[in-house]
């Protein structure tokens, strides 16, 4: 058994003679070996049949060395209990008076390797683990700096070790907090967490999470520190990140919801405009023709009062007269609707009378360029560019106190693009962005829709700039068409 201090065993031995018969033994080998010191006299080969046969090898050797050579071999020594013990033999071979003589000196090394083992399993561990790990003496040196602390602070170990841990780990600002956190862990011995500035090697600093927990030696006072950092920097961008989605979040729905009432109240002011074009217009036509009818009906069941043929006559040009303001008026009111030239004609047309409205209702000039040469069939594209310039031209006749505006509609590699400007005021800025501005929020929602984009900017000249991009899709025999070379090459002679 081990001395009960803790204390290595220490014994000596002395072999005399080639075949290496015991001289002397120390008592302590019968801890060691565990044999009685009179059987190893009389069984001297025990001494090699206790030693572990994967070193016994290299210990025949050593004894088997010529007069004058020494060593020190550690190996292990399997007593008959069944218990391993590591020793380390201190030994030479010399020769007196003609004499072989091997002496030595065995210390029982096991609770060193165990000790040494748990280190090398500690530094393993160490350098396993993702989070940096630092240690430093009660002066505050580091004395252990892991392969996580070399990534995160991209300082190597043998540059930290050494090195004062508030310089090498804190930034500046904090460094007078840290030391009171230290000094008061020093005397409680209670660990503290919390968050902190760490400063890397290139001066960036980093938020971390830092725990700091004190190292015990055998008596309980504190020898040292360690610290525990966890980098907060891809934790603390991916917070911002989903603030922010949340806060665009918020602001798209804010803007559907007002886009959506916005769009429910033009909706009441149209069908309010339709029923007054039909109260006011229709109705009225409507009621002269039935007065006009009655009138005729009443003197025909009278039998007298028999109109002449002039006067009939005047008086069915008058009942064609209103018929064929009713049908106008009722035209007039489904254009407002959807124009059939979109559907029927085409989309510059459909453009070209928009434009043709916008000058006789508001006597504001207005140029138009359309060149849609070489479009396709009429595709959803056209009712997004004819609303577009639409809310474009309404927009110039409400607030840009215009004298003249200009629509530009072109064709171009499959991508309509769409220009309307206007000489007005512009368009105050803080509108471009605002939720409010529900007429622009419409317009680039309707050319999104189609996979396009759409801007309006203020023109350093003055006036308003609306401009959008929207492809066009084209149908499968197009598609096939322009596959042929004959069809390519036609397509190049285009307009520009």
């Amino acid at each position: 058994m081990p001395p009960a201090n803790g204390e290595a065993i220490a014994a000596r031995y002395l072999f005399v003679g080639a075949d290496r018969p015991i001289a002397f033994v120390d008592r302590a080998f019968e801890v060691l070996w565990g044999v009685r010191e009179r059987r190893l006299r009389d069984e001297p080969w025990l001494w090699l049949e206790r030693i572990h046969p994967d070193d016994r090898g290299e210990v025949a050797a050593a004894l088997a060395s010529p007069s004058g050579s020494s060593w020190v071999l550690e190996y292990r020594v399997c007593r008959e209990d069944g218990t391993v013990v590591w020793v380390q033999d201190r030994g030479r071979v010399l020769t007196v008076r003609k004499w072989r003589q091997t002496s030595g000196l065995v210390v029982d090394v096991t609770l060193q390797r165990l000790l040494e083992e748990r280190l090398r399993l500690h530094g393993q561990l160490l350098d396993a683990v993702g989070e940096a790990v630092i240690a430093s003496d009660p002066a505050g040196i580091v004395t252990s700096w892991n392969p996580a602390a070399e990534r995160l602070f991209g300082r190597s170990a043998a540059e930290a070790v050494g090195s004062p841990l508030l310089q090498l780990a804190f930034a500046p600002a904090i460094a007078r907090q840290v030391a009171d956190v230290l000094d008061r862990l020093f005397l409680d011995g209670r660990r503290w967490t919390g968050e902190l500035r760490l400063r890397r090697r290139d001066g960036r600093e980093m938020p971390g999470h830092v725990t700091l927990a004190p190292l015990l030696g055998g008596d309980g006072e504190v020898t040292g520190v360690v610290a525990l950092v966890v980098d907060l920097s891809e934790l603390r961008a991916a917070q911002r990140r989903a603030e922010k989605s949340e806060q665009d979040q918020s602001r798209l729905v804010e803007q559907l919801r007002r886009l959506t009432a916005h769009l429910q109240v033009v909706r009441e002011q149209e069908q309010r405009r339709i029923s007054r074009d039909v109260h006011d217009e229709l109705g009225q036509m409507l009621t002269g023709l039935k007065l006009d009818v009655g009138s005729l009906r009443r003197r025909a069941a009278a039998g007298n009062g028999q109109l002449g043929g002039d006067q009939l006559r005047e008086r069915l040009a008058g009942i064609a007269e209103l018929v064929e303001q009713t049908l106008g008026a009722m035209r007039h009111i489904a254009r407002q609707l959807r124009p059939p030239a979109l559907d029927d004609l085409g989309l510059e047309t459909a453009i070209e009378w928009l434009v043709d409205d916008f000058r006789s209702r508001t006597s504001i000039a207005c140029e138009l360029r359309c060149d849609l040469a070489g479009m396709a069939v009429p595709g959803a594209q056209d009712t997004a560019a004819y609303r577009i310039v639409q809310e474009a031209l309404t927009n110039v006749a409400r607030h840009a106190e215009a004298s003249c505006a200009a629509v530009r509609v072109s064709l171009h590699d499959h991508v309509l693009t769409i220009d309307v400007v206007d000489d007005g005021k512009g368009v105050p800025r803080e509108a471009l962005r605002a939720p409010q501005s529900l007429g622009i929020l419409g317009m680039r929602e309707r050319a999104r829709a189609r996979g396009g984009e759409l801007s309006v900017r203020r023109r350093s000249r003055g006036g308003t700039r609306v401009h959008a991009r929207l492809p066009v899709e084209q149908p499968p025999e197009a598609a096939e068409v322009l596959d042929e070379p004959s069809a390519k090459s036609s397509d190049s002679e285009g307009p520009s």
